[in-house]
């Protein structure tokens, strides 16, 4: 028994800190993101603030051993690593502000189309019953690292929501992208106009 005692509170370790990641995570769906949602208190370098988003899966509703769940998926916003400088809430203008936390909502909605994406393939796919789990990590894996690539790729082409008119097109394209609950098509590029405003 004394052998087992490190075994113990390392697991017991384990589960409080799964606990607390769940803990600090929201699940922003009825509201706009607002600068109080980023609690985090990481150093930033050269950004006025960072987000920090997830998906997760779980069973739609409760459901027998023997069968298979129907699985969904959800977005979250990590609250306890999403940081924003407070020199920035205090120095900068509030037309600033406003365009910046309408620049991280759009990395928050990415993360949410994609999920709702997930939710769409989990519907179809033709999930093992005794590997559902594993087969549900890995399709939240490849959409991660899809999400990974679109928020990347939105950061590079609005400047972090300086360049005004590339911001917009991301705008619309999110917008369509809730709207479809499919990730936009990345094909489409910038005009020279548009990335030199």
């Amino acid at each position: 028994m004394k052998h087992l005692l490190p075994f113990i509170l390392l697991f017991t370790y384990c589960i409080s800190v799964a606990q607390e990641r769940h803990d600090k995570r929201e699940a922003i769906e009825d509201r706009p993101l607002r600068w109080a949602d980023f609690r985090g208190h990481a150093q930033l370098d050269s950004y006025s603030a960072k987000i920090w988003t997830d998906i997760d899966w779980s069973p739609k509703d409760t459901f027998k051993k023997a069968q298979l769940p129907r699985l969904t998926a959800t977005a979250y916003f990590l609250t306890i690593l999403s940081t924003v400088s407070k020199k920035f809430l205090v120095d900068k203008p509030d037309s600033v502000k406003k365009r910046v936390l309408n620049h991280e909502q759009g990395h928050y909605n990415i993360t949410r189309i994609a999920a709702a994406e997930l939710s769409t393939i989990f519907a179809t796919f033709p999930f093992n019953p005794g590997r559902y789990r594993f087969q549900a990590d890995s399709l939240r894996v490849v959409m991660m690292k899809r999400v990974y690539t679109y928020q990347k790729l939105y950061d590079k082409q609005s400047n972090h929501s300086r360049n005004h008119a590339a911001q917009a097109m991301w705008d619309k394209l999110i917008t369509q992208g809730l709207i479809h609950k499919r990730l936009p098509d990345t094909t489409c590029t910038l005009t020279k106009e548009t990335a030199k405003k």
